[in-house]
């Protein structure tokens, strides 16, 4: 996407540099931020490098044991680890189904939050005209 919107400058190669690093969310992020800015004179010394860093962790995705062994830290929000759960569950490979998500989440959550999952949830067979 950001080759395509990025196409009618492709000999401005300041603004295809400042802009690259904004077109970057989550792990690609972090991939550009350890790049050497110093290196960096064209696209194409950012390109190169980065792509090689970048399918260095891909080639490392985490898995779904990684996914299982998580847990909330003692000051994060539900929300927070939930966030970071699902960023992280994003990256697995290949990617897991809605239930199998589910089902692995709420085995990482303390039994203080799977109780108050468990106690919300609807009861089946609870609805008229069962």
């Amino acid at each position: 996407m950001y080759a395509r919107k990025m196409s009618s400058q492709a000999d401005n190669d300041k603004l295809l540099i400042h802009y690259f690093q904004n077109s970057l969310t989550s792990i690609a992020s972090k991939c550009y931020m350890g790049l050497n800015s110093a290196n960096i004179k064209t696209f194409k010394y950012l390109s190169e490098p980065f792509v090689n860093r970048y399918n260095y962790n891909v080639d490392i995705a985490p898995d779904r044991d990684e996914l299982r062994a998580m847990t909330q830290e003692d000051q994060e929000t539900f929300k927070a680890y939930a966030q970071r759960w699902r960023n992280i569950a994003a990256q697995v490979s290949p990617p897991l189904d809605e239930k199998e998500l589910t089902r692995i989440f709420i085995n990482t959550l303390s039994p203080f939050y799977y109780n108050m999952m468990v106690a919300s949830a609807p009861k089946m067979g609870s609805e008229k005209g069962d």
